[in-house]
């Protein structure tokens, strides 16, 4: 039996008590099996909406983490592989951007409010609650801020610096408005620190950084009434060339609503790009430049069967499940409370 006969053995015999949850980044080869597929904040919500009992994360870590902090107390969270990390989650830990707000709100005398990217670990997110902070996504990231810059609070944005300097750009705020706090926690300042807006952490997301100007003029000179589409995390100039920006579910939405005909360039991961030419074969599309992102292709076919099989295991013989995600409960609280106050924000 291969490898797809013991997956979809597994699926039809236990039905509805698995729900495999697949991020956009996954490979056809894992989505063909998705009973939902999206982006980190969907696949959180939406699976925590469902009952079933056995949630498979097909993603990174903080997005299983994610999962887990919002599933039922019935409802179990298993990743097919605890390797495939974030880097950029990676870079910032929870005591250093603890002592960053600390220090922030030593030295200007204001009271910072943190925002934590969705794309972040768990005790990233339990800081930014414990600060009565929020949690952003790419999509409401500009709108967050701006909620309490108009508070008259000072932001700290953490950790990816690029999106930070896209919505600082899309709001208006002038760079000597603007602070970073290197990873070796220096601090460049352009201006008296009580005059700063926004704090920024110098994190990013390495398959976003590929792309790079020069590719969108090479890729305009060979076709003629292309739209270049991007995601935030890509650099600023990169952004500031682009007909479009948005997040991975507006690049879905906005090229598959295209008119027939159509072409684009898009700046963000190969995996994805490369299925919605598959879906969309009446447009043009095609990669500002090849870049995957290699912890999402560690969620291998072989990863996701050993998975089911684990769980059919654990049915049937009481076998420990592999790879469970459980929240630790010292952060469960302050990391929902920064959840929740986004769902405020956002979803008045």
């Amino acid at each position: 039996m291969n490898l797809d006969e013991k997956i979809e053995n597994i699926l039809s015999k236990y039905g509805d008590k698995i729900i495999i949850a697949a991020h956009h980044y996954q490979k056809d080869e894992i989505v063909k099996y998705a009973n939902l597929v999206g982006d980190s904040y969907k696949l959180a919500v939406e699976c925590s909406k469902g009952d079933a009992e056995f949630i498979v994360l097909c993603g990174v870590y903080f997005m299983a983490q994610s999962a887990a902090l919002l599933a039922k107390n019935t409802q179990k969270v298993l990743i097919p592989e605890t390797s495939a990390g974030c880097p950029m989650a990676d870079m910032i830990s929870c005591d250093k951007a603890e002592a960053i707000i600390t220090k922030i709100n030593q030295i200007s005398g204001k009271n910072v409010a943190p925002i934590v990217y969705m794309n972040s670990l768990i005790d990233s997110k339990a800081v930014c609650g414990k600060f009565d902070g929020s949690v952003c996504t790419s999509s409401n990231a500009k709108k967050i801020i701006s909620y309490f810059l108009d508070q008259g609070h000072p932001v700290f944005f953490y950790p990816d610096l690029h999106l930070a300097c896209n919505c600082a750009n899309k709001l208006g705020i002038a760079r000597e408005q603007m602070a970073v706090f290197s990873r070796d926690m220096s601090l460049r300042l352009n201006c008296d620190i009580k005059d700063v807006k926004m704090f920024l952490y110098d994190g990013y997301c390495h398959a976003h950084q590929r792309f790079k100007v020069e590719h969108i003029d090479d890729i305009k000179a060979k076709f003629n009434d292309i739209n270049i589409i991007v995601h935030p995390e890509c650099k600023e100039d990169v952004v500031a060339k682009s007909n479009f920006v948005g997040s991975t579910d507006f690049i879905y939405k906005t090229v598959s609503n295209a008119k027939p005909g159509s072409k684009w360039a898009i700046g963000t991961e190969l995996n994805f790009v490369n299925r919605l030419a598959l879906q969309n074969p009446d447009k043009f599309i095609i990669p500002l430049a090849k870049s995957p992102c290699f912890n999402m292709e560690k969620i291998t076919l072989q990863s996701l069967a050993n998975t089911l099989m684990n769980i059919q295991n654990h049915i049937e013989n009481g076998e420990a499940l592999n790879n469970l995600l459980k929240s630790d409960e010292s952060l469960r609280s302050d990391a929902e409370k920064a959840l929740r106050q986004m769902i405020k924000i956002n979803e008045p």
